[in-house]
């Protein structure tokens, strides 16, 4: 429902009654009401006397939208058949396979909808007869019996994990965007810039408040940690401080097993027992920026036309987990030049911070040794700063004057264009694309292995015919 009074007090009223198979029956259907109020002040009479105010609008808005993003079956728990890995051994002979099926995925019937609450509050601004544009929007957005992927215990088997209705999280954040735009004879030009800053922060998962869910599957160890209190999906494993220097050093150390040694990775005493195990274990890093922004030019003269398009994040953290594979030997394979040209030894120790030079850093990888199970443990050592900043279009093109297509029949319109994508990216990020972007929450953040975004090159035509 719409109301709109004289075109300065404007209502909307929404009702929602969504239905989705992908829940059972008793949870099927769910309500999502929604409501939003504008006010249009530059239309008040007191308003008449501010010329340079061309449109001025405040807005409200509040509503509650849900999810069923979880798969057609997570209720169920299905199968697959195993005739593909060969069959079962019987009484543990392998000449002696039965076929059969094994579990693919367990299920959760009793998962239901997640509903996110909105608030929002902003206003619209055109100022200069519209050449300049504003929009600032503050909003909160607290989502409860969020559907999150629960890893299964260990004695559950190994399957796909369903997802469950657990605790609430919180979304907090600011959105503004500017905008100006002229022209000067020939010459016209826009820039439009956006930004978007937001905390993230997990309320609760269930009574317990020490409960925590661990993320990592497969050969992918628990890497990230949703707990009440912390981002959602925040990296986890242990704290290292740098490199061991000499073997006094490394027996001044808290006892690591018999790990500690020269070249090897000093890890932090989180709880501060003199021991160093799985209880020291922390937070390491976030995966959500502190803001991410955005840029577009437009540039027109006469028939030309340039745009330029540029995004970027800052202050996210990047968990890059194929160093995993290319700075230890972990598997059979090349290592990273970091590894072979950084590699801790008596001969090339760790440099002093402060006499450090660009020139010769000193090493930035523990020793090489073959026999080493513990440096490639989720730590710190692998999580680095995603920030970036990349030029993702730059587009020139040439529109056929009138006289030329009034010469042509049949062609109402014509141009040319050549256009570069990806052209270039600022990052201090060493792997091969900072623009980390993971299909689930659970994973935010995390590199294993994405490829590298291609530096494309394109030469076009474009013709509408009468």
């Amino acid at each position: 429902m719409d109301y709109d009074y004289d075109g300065k007090y404007l209502a909307q009223v929404t009702l929602r009654n969504d239905s989705s198979s992908r829940f059972q029956s008793a949870s099927r259907s769910a309500v999502f009401p929604a409501f939003s109020l504008g006010w249009r002040v530059s239309d008040e009479k007191f308003m008449d006397n501010v010329g340079w105010i061309d449109d001025f609008k405040i807005r409200y808005g509040w509503g509650q939208t849900g999810n069923q993003q979880i798969g057609d079956y997570n209720a169920f728990t299905t199968y697959q058949s195993n005739i593909g890995t060969g069959g079962y051994p019987i009484d543990g002979n392998p000449s002696s396979p039965a076929i059969g099926f094994q579990t693919q995925a367990f299920g959760n019937p009793n998962a239901k909808w997640e509903t996110t609450t909105t608030n929002n509050i902003g206003f619209d601004l055109n100022m200069l007869q519209n050449r300049l544009t504003f929009s600032l929007d503050a909003y909160s957005r607290v989502t409860t019996d969020m559907l999150f992927q629960i890893p299964p215990t260990y004695t559950a088997g190994q399957a796909e994990a369903p997802r469950f209705n657990v605790g609430g999280i919180t979304n907090k954040g600011v959105e503004f965007n500017l905008g100006f735009s002229d022209r000067k004879g020939d010459f016209g030009y826009s820039v439009n810039t956006n930004f978007t800053h937001y905390t993230n922060n997990v309320d609760k998962l269930d009574d317990n408040p020490s409960t925590r869910f661990l993320g990592g599957s497969g050969r992918v160890p628990s890497l990230t940690v949703t707990q009440a209190g912390s981002p959602l999906s925040s990296f986890f494993g242990f704290k290292t401080v740098g490199i061991f220097q000499s073997q006094a050093e490394a027996d001044a150390w808290p006892e690591y097993g018999s790990y500690n040694a020269p070249g090897k990775l000093k890890v932090a005493d989180i709880n501060g027992d003199g021991v160093i195990n799985d209880d020291d274990r922390t937070v390491i890093g976030n995966p959500h920026p502190d803001f991410v922004y955005g840029i577009n030019i437009d540039l027109t003269y006469k028939n030309l036309a340039l745009n330029i398009f540029g995004n970027g994040s800052q202050g996210n953290d990047i968990y890059n987990y194929v160093r995993y594979f290319a700075d230890f030997n972990t598997f059979q394979g090349n290592r990273s030049r970091r590894a072979l040209y950084g590699a801790w030894q008596p001969t090339n120790p760790q440099a002093d911070p402060s006499t450090w030079v660009a020139a010769n850093p000193g090493a930035t990888v523990p020793i090489m040794d073959a026999n080493d199970q513990v440096s490639s443990r989720p730590s710190s050592y692998f999580v680095e700063d995603g920030s970036y900043f990349r030029i993702k279009n730059v587009q020139l093109t040439y529109n056929f004057g009138e006289n030329l297509l009034d010469a042509i029949p049949g062609i109402s319109r014509a141009s040319v264009y050549i256009q570069g994508q990806n052209l270039a990216t600022w990052t201090k990020y060493s792997g091969l694309n900072p623009e980390i972007q993971t299909p689930n929450s659970i994973d935010i953040g995390y590199d294993g292995g994405f490829m590298p975004v291609a530096r494309t090159f394109l030469l076009g035509l474009n013709v509408t015919l009468n």
